[in-house]
């Protein structure tokens, strides 16, 4: 049927995206584990061929034969933040469930640059201790600096979050701006500035500071 053909066109999407994320991730942190990870993953399916075993490329033993000592050159700290984010990856994009949703998981795995800082404006003055300020953002730029749906975020009074994160969606990101209603009560104050705005890596997160 069309749906069973679609649904093995997305699985077999899946697992490309998956190795090559996982090959990319891994050169990343140490230069020619790429080229090692795939090299490791033929004798993956050879393995599980020759046992008539399926393999996930989500399981974590899966992924750390892939990896094998591919990231030995590495240090401890840079392998271990390579295995995370493999891992989370990994995961991700295996839990996606149409192509956009797939290309969106494998872009923010390997998002390895932070988005241009956004601009932020609010009433110049107010009393009110929930405003709304509106943060605009780049969603054009080819250099990785654009921002994305699914990038977060997160306001701050006094480098202090105030509110719960807000995920940018598709619709924000086609606006190039999202209004934020600061729902946490801020300390009474005749004037509240809006004095800047800063992204967080590798998170993507937009911080803008009241």
């Amino acid at each position: 049927t069309i749906a069973s053909v679609a649904n093995n066109a997305l699985a077999s999407q899946k697992a490309a995206a998956q190795v090559a994320t996982i090959a990319a991730l891994a050169e990343t942190a140490s230069a020619g584990a790429g080229a090692s990870v795939i090299a490791n993953l033929v004798t993956v399916l050879n393995t599980a061929a020759a046992g008539g075993s399926a393999v996930n490329l989500a399981d974590s033993s899966t992924i750390t034969s892939m990896l094998g000592t591919a990231l030995d050159g590495a240090s401890d700290d840079v392998k271990a933040q390579a295995q995370s984010a493999i891992a989370d990856a990994s995961t991700a994009i295996s839990t996606t469930t149409s192509l956009a949703n797939l290309s969106s998981a494998q872009a923010q795995a390997l998002d390895k640059i932070a988005p241009g800082a956004p601009t932020v404006s609010a009433a110049a003055n107010t009393s009110s201790t929930t405003p709304t300020v509106r943060v605009s953002f780049n969603t054009s730029a080819t250099d990785g600096t654009a921002a994305n749906a699914g990038d977060l975020l997160i306001v701050k009074d006094n480098n202090v979050q105030i509110g719960v994160s807000v995920a940018l969606s598709a619709a924000d990101i086609a606006a190039g701006y999202k209004d934020v209603v600061v729902a946490a009560a801020l300390a009474q104050a005749a004037v509240f500035t809006v004095n800047g705005a800063a992204f967080e890596h590798p998170f993507d997160v937009i911080g803008v500071a009241l």
